[in-house]
């Protein structure tokens, strides 16, 4: 069964942790939220950043729960009046 996130690849324990993409990204004045995905040991890591300032972080072992938390993180920003 294929992955439901095409970029999606493993942890190389050679290369260590590797950006794979931006799952999406909102704006509100002039600032911009993003939610990226990285490699990691344990699955992959979402990454929660307005301006490039770190504030949230999760790990995922199964690529439905990058789905599932990308959408709910998606969802809070939109209703603190991130579009």
């Amino acid at each position: 069964m294929s992955s439901p996130i095409p970029f999606l690849r493993s942890y190389d324990r050679h290369g260590g942790p590797q950006f794979l993409g931006n799952v999406w990204s909102m704006h509100k004045g002039n600032l911009t939220l993003v939610c990226e995905l990285r490699t990691h040991p344990l699955g992959w890591e979402l990454r929660l950043t307005p301006d490039d300032q770190f504030i949230r972080t999760q790990v995922c072992k199964q690529d439905m729960e990058i789905l599932d938390l990308s959408e709910t993180w998606r969802a809070e920003a939109e209703a603190k009046g991130w579009t």
